[in-house]
């Protein structure tokens, strides 16, 4: 990261990027820019977000990788784009997941991501649900939010242009990125994604 949330090493410090001026505050988080009276802040952030959005459609879009970890589909509900790249969206009213709990995860081997994998890892996390997800993902893992449930989508892969997505439905606490079955299939996820 640039600084702008700020770490120890960042607290104080200022970096401009693309004419913006970020700037991260003694406590870690990021600091105002501009004082109060900055004139057409809200026009300037706009034109921010506009500029990341696109950014990051871009890079995908030419080759680049992306991990979509856990509460993506949920993210940017007012950038259409954002459920493309990710493969998946959250549907308000339709989706939904049960509170954090005992979840069993089925793995499909046969890819590089799942290969070195247990077939059922158990995690306590979420398992989100009625998802609308694009026709041409690869699913690589399944689990039900109940015992009646269908199987839902929990590990996939998507291409986006020529990117390579991976999205991963668990993660809700440190205690699954840790999980000893479901860290190196984070990791995993990571490498196919960020194969050229």
């Amino acid at each position: 990261a640039d600084g702008a949330c700020g770490g120890a090493a960042e607290r104080g410090r200022r970096h401009r990027r693309g004419g913006w001026r970020l700037g991260a505050s003694g406590r870690g988080r990021p600091a105002a820019v501009g004082g109060a009276a900055a004139p057409h802040r809200g026009e300037a952030r706009r034109l921010r977000v506009a500029a990341t959005r696109a950014a990051v459609a871009d890079f995908v879009a030419e080759g680049g990788g992306l991990v979509a970890n856990h509460t993506a589909p949920i993210c940017f509900d007012d950038w259409d784009e954002w459920g493309q790249i990710v493969g998946c969206r959250w549907q308000w009213g339709i989706s939904s997941h049960p509170p954090v709990g005992p979840c069993r995860a089925r793995l499909v081997a046969g890819h590089p991501i799942t290969d070195s994998a247990p077939a059922l890892i158990e995690v306590d996390d979420e398992v989100y649900g009625d998802l609308a997800t694009s026709p041409d993902i690869g699913v690589l893992g399944v689990a039900r939010r109940t015992a009646d449930d269908d199987d839902q989508p929990v590990l996939f892969t998507h291409q986006y242009h020529q990117g390579s997505v991976v999205f991963t439905g668990f993660g809700h606490h440190r205690a699954t990125i840790e999980h000893d079955d479901y860290g190196p299939l984070l990791l995993r996820s990571v490498d196919w994604a960020s194969r050229r």
